[in-house]
């Protein structure tokens, strides 16, 4: 494939929606609150020649993207007025992943991603190409011959892509039930990321409606202001609510997760179905993160931190299971990632550091809530009431903060208002830290961190506030030769146990 080659004219369209999908706030506000005309023709006209000149623009992108393989390198051209060239050495690509959109699936092509080590930025991606071309990218650039397509491939072969895989064994394999992927929607940690995109969106609407309309409506149907902006909060929790309900189904509908010779392949999604490969060698560290809605049924979610980048562009991280029975983690993770399976004698922070603890989790409110109040509203007494939830906090995090060695692997279970547990080999710690200040010095005490690649930066995992032998004791052991330290254990740790299990012994 040494001949500059254009993308299937489909990918015009689909660069196009992309703009679209990005200017979609915008241009809903245009259509239904106005550019200050009070014609309506003039409002679809501008609405619609917006669109024309995405499209427009997609079409020209389209004509100027060019892309071929040779001498070992994916060469890829584009640009109107400014021509840009990118060339990216075989040697430097990490993995390579094919996803497949509705429109995509529609001519039967697909969507081909090339990920380098780094910053995102440095990789490539060709939005539109047959299931041939990309298995020809994929073999001139793997260096090896190309097998029929399966999911290690990275080529979805679920239903309406046209090839045929070979089925993984039973053992293999990992499925996201329908029960559980409504149990992950309803409980979904992203409601306040979805609660920040609805606000802005009201925001910008509210700056386009008249203060005397809005006063209007609330004389007509509302009997108070209280009752107007109570309806108003209450209606933008439910619609963030449902946003990240449907966002979570559309997101992880159809998720399996395959176990393969060199790695993981993560397929899921409803409209784009992507495949995202993962090679062992690239993984990090493996992060149980139990939120705050799903604890209490015993729910988890299971993340990897690997090398490079995350199941999402900025993201740092890839979801392996997106719910999953805190029962079940042991033998998920024996399964799939046996590498990471450990039991660890555990440590704790002492006594006399929960204090700390305490006022770490007070010190926001009284800051923040407490102090404002008091110096603007004369109302301090109203964010005192959060007082005891930043109490009871600071103790659950006193109680749940468990660190370990085994062999050559720690773990590290901390919480924020999640309960998360890290375990992370000791050759993938790219920089571990050992940090006391003043205060902690007063107490004997001290904090570990291990940090590891993760994403365009890197991931930490810190715990806090341990005694300063026993942290020493941590640093020392994540040096390259050392071993594991003599530190006398309060508990054993299993993934996805919290406290001691009787019958297991200690690592």
């Amino acid at each position: 494939m040494f001949e500059p080659r254009r993308q299937h004219p489909v990918a015009a369209v689909t660069g196009a929606l992309r703009s679209l999908r990005e200017m979609l706030i915008p241009l809903i506000i245009v259509l239904f609150v106005g550019t200050g005309s009070d014609s309506q023709i003039i409002n679809l006209s501008i609405a619609m020649a917006f669109i024309a000149f995405l499209f427009i623009g997609g079409v020209v992108r389209w004509y100027r993207f060019t892309y071929r393989v040779e001498d070992d390198e994916l060469r890829i051209e584009h640009g109107l007025m400014v021509r840009k060239k990118k060339y990216i050495p075989k040697d430097r690509i990490q993995v390579i992943d094919v996803r497949s959109g509705i429109i995509q699936r529609m001519f039967g092509l697909v969507s081909l991603t090339v990920q380098t080590a780094g910053d995102n930025r440095s990789g490539a991606e060709i939005n539109a190409l047959t299931k041939e071309d990309a298995a020809q990218i994929k073999e001139l650039l793997n260096g090896e011959r190309q097998q029929p397509a399966t999911p290690a491939d990275g080529i979805s072969s679920g239903p309406g892509t046209g090839l045929e895989a070979t089925e993984p064994q039973p053992d293999e394999a990992w499925v996201l039930n329908p029960r559980h992927l409504i149990i992950a929607a309803t409980t979904a940690g992203s409601f306040g990321i979805a609660l920040s995109i609805i606000g802005t969106i009201f925001s910008q609407v509210q700056q386009t409606i008249d203060e005397e309309e809005m006063a209007e409506y609330m004389e007509r149907f509302i009997l108070s202001a209280g009752q107007f902006w109570v309806t108003i909060i209450l209606g933008l929790v439910i619609a963030a609510w449902l946003l990240s309900f449907f966002g979570t189904l559309i997101r992880f509908y159809n998720f399996r997760l395959t176990k393969q010779k060199q790695g993981l392949i993560v397929q899921s999604g409803l409209f784009e179905q992507k495949t995202l490969s993962i090679p062992f060698h690239r993984i990090q560290a493996v992060r149980v993160v139990e939120g705050i809605l799903r604890q209490p049924f015993g729910y988890a979610t299971v993340y990897l931190e690997s090398a490079g980048y995350g199941d999402e562009a900025g993201n740092q991280s890839t979801i392996i299971a997106p719910l999953i029975k805190k029962r079940d983690l042991q033998h998920f993770i024996a399964q799939m990632l046996p590498e990471f399976d450990v039991s660890a004698g555990a440590v704790k922070p002492p006594k006399r550091s929960r204090f700390r603890f305490v006022f770490r989790s007070v010190r926001p409110i009284l800051l923040f809530l407490v102090v404002p109040a008091l110096i603007f509203l004369d109302l301090a007494w109203y964010p005192l009431l959060l007082l005891p939830f930043g109490i009871w906090l600071g103790i659950r995090r006193y109680l749940d903060l468990t660190a370990g060695i085994f062999d050559h692997t720690v773990v590290i279970r901390s919480r924020a208002l999640a309960l998360t547990t890290a375990i992370i080999r000791k050759h993938r710690i790219q920089s571990a830290d050992l940090v006391a200040n003043p205060f902690q010095r007063r107490l004997d005490l001290a904090s570990f961190t291990a940090t590891v690649a993760s994403g365009n930066s890197g991931h930490s995992f810190t715990a806090q506030d341990l005694d300063v032998t026993t942290a020493g004791e941590f640093f020392h052991w994540a040096a390259p030769g050392n071993h594991i330290p003599d530190i006398e254990t309060e508990e054993t740790f299993v993934p996805g146990f919290a406290g001691k299990i009787p019958g297991v012994p200690a690592g």
